[in-house]
Formats: C-alpha cells, sequence, structure tokens
C-alpha cells in the first residue's frame, strides 16, 4: 500500500486540493486517512480505482 500526499493526488487526477475536498466531503472521492498530527495521506489503490470508475468524457472535462 502508497501512501500519496495532496500534490501527488493532485497529479494523478488533474483536479485541485479544493475540488477534491469539495468532492471527498460529497462522498464522491476517496476519503483521506490521518496518518500523524496535521498529516493526511491518500491510499493509491482507492485513488487508481476512483480514476477507473469515471467514464471517458468526465475525465477530459475534468482536465480542462
Amino acid at each position: 500500500m502508497t501512501l500519496l500526499r495532496i500534490n501527488d493526488v493532485e497529479a494523478r487526477t488533474a483536479l485541485d486540493r479544493v475540488t477534491i475536498w469539495r468532492l471527498e466531503r460529497s462522498g464522491r472521492f476517496p476519503r483521506r486517512r490521518l496518518v500523524a498530527a496535521r498529516t493526511v495521506r491518500w491510499i493509491d489503490s482507492e485513488i487508481e480505482e476512483w480514476i477507473a470508475s469515471l467514464p471517458a468524457a468526465l475525465l477530459q472535462e475534468v482536465a480542462m
């Protein structure tokens, strides 16, 4: 299991941190994990599954 920082998640998803947090709060994005005080990470496999679950048209929209 690989843990990703917010910068890694932004690079893989082409989303900015505000959009990631909004999607996460609405339940449409994998939840972050608290690994230490003031330190959060996302699980790599959960991010990859989320990306794979998106329709191709939506990925193109998000990248714009």
